[in-house]
């Protein structure tokens, strides 16, 4: 299996960059919770109606914060906004173990969905595929490193199950380290300047 991309129709400076946020996403995917988040409801004696309701909490909050995160993005630059959010969600999953009530739940739903929405990292690719003049490959790229990812996904959601067995705490701190090591990558790449039409 190709652990690397490759293209010799891609420059090699952007394709070290291509790794950098390979590896990025990579270690972002290995966020434990969502396989065992259920779970963890259910341990504190979650009803299925509460359970929904932090559900439609996060849509609703991705709903609202989507465009604010983005105009935040392009304004402020999608790297740092990337990272800023990475910090963010760490800070949303710890409020979990931290006061594990319903009450913060949705207080940890909302933070992780501001988390989320600052992610910006695929735009943030694309910019550079676009500097370069090979923006026609970023769909070939995307392909490759999704191709991936759903294999990691599937190893995580089997493996976060094991773990949370162990210790039910310890997939929530594993996604915090997840998050915050992400960063360290992430801050290796380069953002280009000014904003790109996606």
């Amino acid at each position: 299996m190709q652990l690397s991309y490759k293209n010799p129709n891609i420059p090699q400076t952007l394709i070290s960059e291509i790794n950098k946020y390979y590896i990025y996403a990579i270690i972002k995917q290995s966020v434990f919770i969502y396989s065992i988040i259920v779970l963890f409801f259910l341990e504190y004696n979650l009803t299925f109606t509460m359970i929904m309701i932090l559900s439609s909490v996060e849509s609703f909050g991705g709903m609202i914060t989507n465009v604010p995160a983005g105009i935040l993005a392009d304004t402020w630059g999608r790297k740092k906004t990337t990272i800023l959010g990475n910090i963010i969600s760490a800070i949303g999953i710890a409020l979990y173990i931290i006061y594990p009530v319903f009450i913060f739940f949705i207080f940890a739903e909302l933070i992780l969905v501001i988390g989320a929405s600052s992610n910006h990292g695929a735009a943030l690719m694309y910019s550079k595929f676009k500097k370069y003049g090979v923006d026609e490959h970023y769909i070939d790229y995307e392909a490759f490193k999704d191709s991936k990812l759903y294999i990691i996904s599937s190893i995580i959601g089997i493996t976060a199950t094991i773990i949370y067995n162990q210790n039910i705490y310890l997939p929530f701190i594993m996604s915090i380290v997840a998050l915050l090591l992400s960063n360290l990558y992430l801050f290796r790449l380069e953002e280009e300047k000014g904003t790109t039409e996606i």
